[in-house]
C-alpha cells in the first residue's frame, strides 16, 4: 500500500518559536555551513491510560486481583468472578477524589533530581552549617493516624516520628535550610536532624551541601 505525506519546510531565524502539536513528525536540520544552536521543549501528558495502569496497581491489594483467573471454571464460575472483578473496579471509579489520589501518587513516585552529596557518602555529620535541600518536585507529607509522619517521594517511603514533621514540612516546600536552623525548628538534637538527612539523602531524595 502506498501512502502519502504532505511535507511543509519551516525556515527558522533567530528568537522564532515553533510548536509542533503531539504526534506530529518533524525533523530538524541547520542551514549548511552555518552555525545553529536550538533548543527542544517537550511537555508529558498524563493520560487516561495512565490512570487505568496505577489503577491495576493499586488494585493488587485486593485478593480478587491477585487470584488465578477461573479459565478452566464453568461459565457461570467465570461470569461471577467478572461481575466481582467489575464491582471493584467500578467502585474505585466512581471516588470522588480518584484523580486527585493517582496526581499525588504519581507526583510522589517522580524521580528525583541527581545531586550528589560528596564527600559525605555515609552518615551526614551533626554539621550545623551543612545545608539541605529535597532534590525532589513534588514530595508528599502527612500525619498518620498512628502519630508517625509519612514522607513519600522519588517512589520511595519514610515513616519518622512526629517530632519531625516540622523539619520535613520545611523541607517539602523545596528551600535550602541549615541543619541547625531544622533541628531547632523541630526541638531536635543535632544528630537527630542529622539522622533524618541521612535517611533522605541514602534514599537520592535530599542533597547536603556546605554552608550557605
Amino acid at each position: 500500500m502506498k501512502r502519502s505525506c504532505s511535507v511543509e519546510i519551516r525556515l527558522l531565524t533567530a528568537g522564532d518559536v515553533l510548536y509542533l502539536p503531539r504526534g506530529w513528525w518533524h525533523a530538524v536540520a541547520a542551514s549548511e555551513g552555518q552555525p545553529s544552536l536550538h533548543l527542544t521543549c517537550g511537555i508529558q501528558t498524563t493520560t487516561g491510560a495512565d490512570l487505568i495502569s496505577w489503577l491495576s496497581e493499586t488494585l493488587r491489594s485486593h485478593e480478587l486481583v491477585r487470584s488465578d483467573l477461573p479459565r478452566f471454571g464453568t461459565a457461570q464460575e467465570q461470569a461471577a468472578f467478572v461481575d466481582e472483578l467489575r464491582k471493584l473496579v467500578t467502585a474505585e471509579l466512581e471516588a470522588a477524589d480518584l484523580i486527585q489520589q493517582f496526581t499525588a501518587a504519581r507526583d510522589a513516585t517522580e524521580q528525583a533530581r541527581l545531586r550528589p552529596s560528596l564527600p559525605y557518602v555515609a552518615a551526614i555529620p551533626p554539621d550545623p552549617d551543612l545545608s539541605v535541600q529535597l532534590v525532589v518536585a513534588r514530595p508528599a507529607l502527612q500525619a498518620t493516624p498512628e502519630g508517625t509522619v509519612r514522607l513519600t517521594a522519588g517512589g520511595e517511603e519514610w515513616v519518622f516520628s512526629a517530632q519531625a514533621l516540622t523539619m520535613l514540612g520545611l523541607l517539602v516546600r523545596g528551600d535550602r535550610h541549615r541543619l541547625a536552623d531544622l533541628a531547632e525548628a523541630a526541638q531536635l538534637t543535632l544528630a537527630q536532624a542529622a539522622s533524618v538527612v541521612t535517611e533522605l539523602v541514602s534514599g537520592d531524595v535530599a542533597a547536603v551541601g556546605g554552608a550557605r
